[in-house]
């Protein structure tokens, strides 16, 4: 086995892991057959740099189920990473509701603390149009917050901002503690279905049969 075959399979590993993680983070889908063509792009760059051989051929084997299995990381990597930018884009801008909210929040704290029992409106969270945040509070209890609000001074509002800006950015620790190794490792074994598992051997046969085809 030469070196240019390692450095050859190792390209062609790395191009389908990229492939691989591009389709499904943007297709928002795994397609198996990408399996094979991960097996005889690896299969055919190690056999074209040096000698068909069975060291050839584990070789390709080896590199085809590291590449796939990279491409599966990276896109599960790539999806977190989205959602955990998603999820700070809509936390950084802090709105005049959003203070109310927190205001109606404590209040609602306030009330059921003293023995009262809240009537919280049902509300359709399966709708895709974002609702209004006074859609989730009672209207007096939202009223009586919105007249909080509207009460305080320039410095208490921004007194107030400051609490909301120090309780999301303590979300967004723990949102990416969240995501951590335990959710990438779980997200990673999950992805293995019985079709996954199956275009994965067909991946490898496909690179060993083509690198390895001369003592075939």
């Amino acid at each position: 086995m030469k070196p240019t075959q390692i450095f050859a399979g190792g390209v062609a590993g790395v191009l389908g892991a990229v492939i691989w993680a591009a389709i499904a983070y943007y297709a928002n889908v795994e397609i198996g057959y990408i399996a094979l063509g991960i097996g005889f792009l690896v299969g055919v760059a190690v056999a074209a740099t040096g000698k068909n051989s069975a060291t050839a051929g584990v070789l390709a084997v080896v590199i085809t189920c590291v590449s796939i299995c990279a491409g599966k990381y990276a896109s599960i990597e790539l999806s977190i990473q989205k959602a955990a930018n998603d999820f700070a884009a809509s936390t950084d801008v802090i709105s005049d509701e959003d203070l109310i909210s927190g205001l109606a929040d404590k209040i609602a704290e306030d009330r059921e603390d003293a023995g009262e029992e809240i009537a919280w409106p049902e509300v359709n969270d399966d709708s895709e149009v974002e609702l209004p945040l006074s859609t989730y509070y009672p209207k007096d209890l939202w009223a009586e917050a919105s007249e909080k609000f509207a009460g305080m001074s320039a410095e208490e509002k921004q007194v107030l901002k400051d609490e909301r800006n120090k309780m999301m950015e303590e979300i967004k620790q723990a949102f990416g503690q969240a995501l951590g190794n335990n959710v990438r490792q779980e997200a990673f074994l999950a992805s293995f279905g019985f079709l996954d598992i199956l275009f994965f051997g067909l991946g490898a046969y496909t690179a060993w049969g083509i690198a390895s085809r001369d003592e075939d």
